[in-house]
This record gives C-alpha cells, sequence and structure tokens, in this order.
C-alpha cells in the first residue's frame, strides 16, 4: 500500500513473483505460411491432446503481416476479415463434428484468435476461411500455446 493512503480493499490481480500460480508456463508452437495465402489454399492445423494431459488450455492465432512493417505511405489497406473455427475429431471415425467447438471474431483485423479448455484428451481442426474468393493475404503466422507440456 501507498504510505499516507489507507490499505486497498481488493486483494492485488497480479500475484505477486513465486507466489500461488508462478509456475504456470505457457508452450508454444508457431508455424507460418511463405507466401500468399487465399480461400483456394486455406490452411488447417491440427491439435492433439494426449488423454494423459487433459485438462489443457489451448489458445491459438492466425496472424496476418503487419502492413505497417512494410508501408511506405501512410495508407494502408484493410487486413481481410478471417474466421478460425474449431472442430472436434469423433472417436474411432474418420471425419470431425459438425458442432463447432469455438470460433473467433469475423473483423477486418489482423490477428483472429481462439480459446477453449479441453478436458479430455482428443484432435482438434482448426480451420481459417475467408470472407470472399477475391480475399488474400500475403503471408499468415499461426501460434499455438497450451497449459500443458505435449497438447
Amino acid at each position: 500500500s501507498t504510505p499516507g493512503r489507507p490499505p486497498p480493499r481488493l486483494p492485488p490481480r497480479m500475484p505477486p513473483a513465486g507466489g500461488p500460480g508462478a509456475d504456470r508456463a505457457w508452450y508454444e508452437w508457431v508455424f507460418a505460411t511463405p507466401g500468399e495465402v487465399s480461400a483456394d489454399n486455406a490452411p488447417e492445423f491440427s491439435v492433439a491432446v494426449p488423454p494423459g494431459h487433459a485438462p489443457c488450455d489451448i489458445i491459438a492465432s492466425v496472424e496476418q503481416l503487419d502492413s505497417r512493417m512494410l508501408a511506405r505511405s501512410p495508407i494502408r489497406e484493410d487486413p481481410a476479415a478471417l474466421l478460425v473455427k474449431v472442430y472436434e475429431h469423433i472417436e474411432g471415425r474418420r471425419y470431425y463434428s459438425s458442432d463447432l467447438v469455438c470460433k473467433s471474431n469475423w473483423l477486418p483485423l489482423r490477428d483472429s484468435m481462439v480459446a477453449f479448455t479441453v478436458l479430455r484428451g482428443g484432435e482438434f481442426k482448426l480451420v481459417v476461411e475467408f470472407p470472399d474468393l477475391f480475399a488474400k493475404v500475403d503471408r499468415m503466422v499461426f501460434r499455438r500455446y497450451s497449459s500443458a507440456p505435449g497438447c
């Protein structure tokens, strides 16, 4: 607390270093496409969580190249609106459920993100969709974070 001020009524939002939750780490995987991506070659990503690693939190982000990096003028095109959908594999079958696990917003922003908790082991397919056949993205980065190693 600040000297001369009353003590706070609420606990601090961030735990102190070395306190509860300090041992929690996020594990990251990064994949990138080398060239242009469109509805014709929209990427799909698989996430496998072994049964012994659940529960596990998964956070995934699909990122477009930041147009400010190569800007030659203050005017730049809006990023494409990308939609990321997550489907769960149906055990014993060769296909995925038609029920969505979750999906991202579909806005013309640089990044589209999804987050979900896996309560039991399984495989998940993340599908990137474009708003139309004419939308294109120059290079794309896929980042996946998990709360447990190996998933």
